[in-house]
């Protein structure tokens, strides 16, 4: 059987963010996205050329690793001890509540000593969670509130009595 021609790093470069998306974001298989790039973008590679692309070249991957969990539990259950919300990212994913609490709970840490890793994982994350009123008052801000009585002259007693003399 011959062997699929070599292609050039670059023309894989034109179409990673297109294969990333559809692997990652649109949940698409391999098989997938070879047919639709092969239809869309007349990028021709076959599925063994995607999957060393995709998952040893570009270390891609859709499923989250038992660490990654175990770190993500020990993370949410020491904000939690804190009083703290958490949103958790894992390879660049915000992962929803219902998910997150259930791996958590799948994951929880044993308390025997050594179970916990030491080296901590760069594609975990834990962060709290932007809150939903994100106004600010302006009112509230000093140096508006002085700005304003600067460029009304009338807004102070003195300043329109030092204005009628």
């Amino acid at each position: 059987m011959s062997r699929a021609p070599r292609i050039p790093d670059d023309q894989w470069e034109a179409h990673k963010d297109i294969i990333k998306s559809l692997y990652l974001e649109q949940n698409k298989t391999i098989k997938e996205i070879e047919r639709l790039i092969s239809e869309n973008h007349q990028f021709h590679a076959t599925e063994k050329q995607y999957i060393r692309k995709v998952t040893v070249n570009w270390k891609l991957r859709k499923n989250i690793k038992k660490e990654e969990w175990e770190q993500a539990s020990a993370l949410s259950l020491k904000r939690k001890a804190e009083g703290k919300l958490t949103e958790l990212t894992i390879l660049g994913k915000i992962i929803p509540d219902k998910k997150r609490k259930k791996e958590i709970r799948r994951y929880a840490p044993n308390n025997l000593p050594g179970s916990r890793s030491s080296t901590l994982l760069e594609t975990v994350s834990a962060r709290t969670p932007p809150t939903a009123n994100r106004n600010i008052t302006y009112f509230a801000i000093p140096w508006l509130n002085l700005q304003a009585r600067f460029t009304s002259p009338c807004k102070s007693f003195y300043v329109c009595v030092a204005l009628r003399s």
